[in-house]
């Protein structure tokens, strides 16, 4: 059953997460989704949920149908659309950019999910999604639910890939490992291929969140900005580029900030 009944042909509706004060949206496959959505200058509206979805998020509707999964998500309004910015990478870069895409999605996220379990607490704080869940006696009420359904969605991800068997030194260092790998990959460069593409996006979804949502001693954080500059400058640069309203969509709150610049 679509959620949203009055849609317009070959727009696409992005139901996601609310806003966050620090970042637009603290789940990296919403982030990553909602640039690539910008990157390949699609028109879009999103739309919160509320928390209310019974649906893994972010998904979209587009001409009637729901698509769920980021990537498939991606891969579907890549055909739709016939959207280019991939078209001219070759087989080796194509191969290339699934290996950083699993780095990141399958690796250095899930860890981090891990390294952050025990602050939980974070994502019902105001800085979060608090100013989302009410007030008074409701408000806590939401606040007790929201921490105890975060809590079990992400030990449950974590634990099926078993890095939640490391030690917080262990996590870290292999967050690490993962961001110099990712620096290899970037090299100096502006984008991780000669142009802007699809894994500009998905590094920038994963790793913005990482820089924005802190950590519990904020040390990955100083990781990418001092000992790997050029990642760092990577993530500025696709922020300043593809999120000049990133200021006021974090301070409003509004899911639709982007329809009043020119991205």
């Amino acid at each position: 059953v679509l959620l949203k009944r009055d849609w317009t042909r070959d727009h696409i509706y992005l139901f996601t997460y609310p806003r966050c004060r620090r970042i637009p949206n603290i789940s990296p496959w919403s982030l990553k989704l909602e640039t690539w959505l910008r990157m390949a200058r699609l028109p879009y509206t999103a739309i919160s949920t509320n928390f209310c979805s019974k649906r893994p998020l972010p998904f979209v509707e587009v001409n009637g149908r729901q698509i769920e999964d980021s990537n498939v998500i991606i891969e579907a309004l890549t055909k739709e659309f016939n959207v280019t910015i991939d078209s001219s990478l070759t087989l080796e870069t194509v191969s290339r950019n699934r290996a950083i895409t699993a780095l990141v999605e399958e690796e250095i996220t899930p860890t981090l999910m891990a390294l952050v379990l025990p602050d939980v607490g974070y994502l019902v704080t105001e800085e979060a999604w608090g100013s989302h869940l009410g007030r008074g006696i409701t408000g806590w009420a939401r606040r007790k639910w929201m921490k105890r359904r975060m809590r079990r969605q992400i030990a449950s991800s974590v634990h099926i890939r078993g890095v939640d068997r490391h030690s917080y030194s262990e996590q870290t260092d292999l967050i690490k490992e993962g961001l110099d790998a990712l620096a290899v990959f970037l090299n100096e460069g502006r984008h991780f291929c000669p142009l802007p593409s699809t894994i500009d996006a998905t590094v920038f979804g994963h790793i913005a969140c990482l820089i924005y949502a802190p950590t519990p001693d904020g040390v990955l954080t100083d990781y990418v900005r001092i000992s790997k500059p050029s990642l760092g400058r990577f993530i500025e640069t696709m922020k300043e580029t593809l999120w000049p309203d990133w200021e006021e969509t974090c301070s409003t709150g509004n899911m639709n900030t982007h329809h009043h610049y020119r991205i």
